[in-house]
């Protein structure tokens, strides 16, 4: 009858410990490969987007305070100029409507200069700050541009630009 030898209590000790460390190491390295797996690289325009919705948000529910510091801190995070202009309008059309004329108008030209070229909206918002502020000549150039880039045959839910313009000219 061949005989069998029971291990030792120190060695099924000894492989029971070696057994539990392996075990725990295993388990670590899984929860390490878990935790810190690559991530993917943010899509370009996701920030924004995610910096817009959530500024709309807040404009909704009238959060105007916060809505404006959703936008500076995404812009403070300096993305590519692309992703810039349109909470840079945002942020100029809050300022107008606290009546903060100064800081309106230094948005939407911020935002123009994004671009490099002028579009509808911040002519027209840098019309309406330079309006309010009293400087009517500039108000007069940015009106101009507004109508030169609004479109005639498509006016339904559009300020008419040409009806300020003639409204300023005529004034003292």
């Amino acid at each position: 009858m061949p005989q069998v030898t029971v291990p030792r209590p120190r060695k099924r000790i000894a492989i029971t410990v070696i057994a539990t460390l392996l075990i725990i190491v295993l388990i670590s390295a899984a929860a390490a490969l878990f935790l810190f797996r690559a991530k993917p690289m943010p899509q370009p325009g996701q920030a924004e987007a995610a910096a817009l919705a959530a500024a709309q948000k807040l404009d909704a529910t009238h959060q105007y305070t916060l809505e404006a510091q959703v936008l500076q801190d995404y812009l403070k995070t300096k993305p590519p100029k692309q992703y810039q202009y349109q909470p840079m309008l945002q942020l100029g059309t809050l300022a107008l409507n606290r009546h903060d004329y100064a800081a309106a108008l230094q948005w939407y030209k911020e935002a123009e200069a994004i671009t490099g070229k002028v579009q509808l909206q911040d002519a027209a918002g840098a019309g309406e700050s330079e309006a309010a502020l009293g400087n009517k000549q500039a108000a007069i150039a940015y009106y101009k541009q507004a109508v030169a880039l609004s479109d005639p045959n498509n006016f339904y839910g559009q300020t008419d630009y040409r009806a300020l313009l003639k409204s300023l000219e005529a004034s003292p």
